[in-house]
């Protein structure tokens, strides 16, 4: 785990060093959210139009806890294994179901304000580091303090959603599942929207890792508020690098990054 860890941060910090800057969103008049059923509605007749709402949603502010799930499940039925509109080539139906994807990944993170600090604070939390620092201390200073175990738990499950999404974005982007992402691929995206993905994509999957390394959320939440470093299983093996997933590579490698 400690290897992980450290692993982890290296990985951040290459990202930081790319000059990603997490100034998505932009002051606008809030705008109302459809409900869940209305937005699937929205999302199935006209995917491509939905897009054009969702980011409005973001750029406004506008998505709410309560509202994150129904935009979310919305751009599920864009993303997933919905039928391609007669009108679009599949280059374009490729592109609007990897912005759904991306936009479901955003979402899972920006909408809810602790999770969001979390971000924030890794973000903040690589400009403070230096050769000596550890896996493990980055990780115990990047969480809020005095988070209960349902607001932790929540912070994990929408970080498990956004990598979920990423993950659904990466196999778009890499179709010979080698962890190099296509020639031309999402060139909707530019260098800086990428570096920005990348960013959220890194922090969503590893904190899913390292989710999945510990015994429970009990364990690993004991770990990072009690310093309790018994709790986590394989924390002093340097055994194999759970980062190494070819979906976060294909998703760093669009971005320009390497580790």
């Amino acid at each position: 785990m400690k290897k992980y860890l450290i692993l982890s941060v290296v990985v951040l910090v290459m990202i930081s060093l790319s000059g990603c800057q997490f100034n998505i969103f932009t002051e606008l008049d809030k705008i109302e959210i459809p409900n869940a059923a209305d937005l699937s509605s929205k999302a199935s007749s006209d995917p491509d139009g939905f897009l054009d709402d969702v980011n409005e949603y973001i750029d406004s502010e506008s998505i709410s806890e309560d509202d994150a799930a129904g935009v979310i499940g919305a751009l599920k039925l864009v993303y997933g294994d919905a039928t391609k509109p007669s009108d679009m080539t599949d280059d374009e139906w490729a592109d609007v179901q990897e912005e759904a994807a991306v936009l479901a990944g955003e979402i899972a993170i920006s909408s809810d304000p602790e999770t969001k600090e979390l971000v924030d604070n890794i973000v903040a939390s690589l400009t403070e580091l230096t050769d000596t620092t550890t896996g493990d201390e980055v990780l115990t200073g990047i969480f809020p303090e005095n988070l209960t175990r349902d607001q932790f738990t929540a912070i994990l499950n929408n970080l498990e959603i956004a990598a979920a999404a990423y993950e659904d974005f990466a196999a778009s982007i890499d179709s010979d599942n080698n962890g190099i992402a296509d020639v031309d691929a999402a060139v909707w995206l530019d260098s800086t929207e990428a570096g920005n993905l990348a960013m959220y994509a890194a922090i969503a999957m590893i904190s899913t890792g390292i989710r999945d390394a510990a015994d429970d959320d009990q364990a690993l939440y004991s770990f990072i508020y009690n310093d309790d470093v018994t709790t986590i299983a394989g924390y002093n093996d340097s055994t194999e690098n759970p980062l190494d997933t070819n979906a976060l590579s294909a998703i760093l490698d669009l971005a320009g990054i390497v580790y």
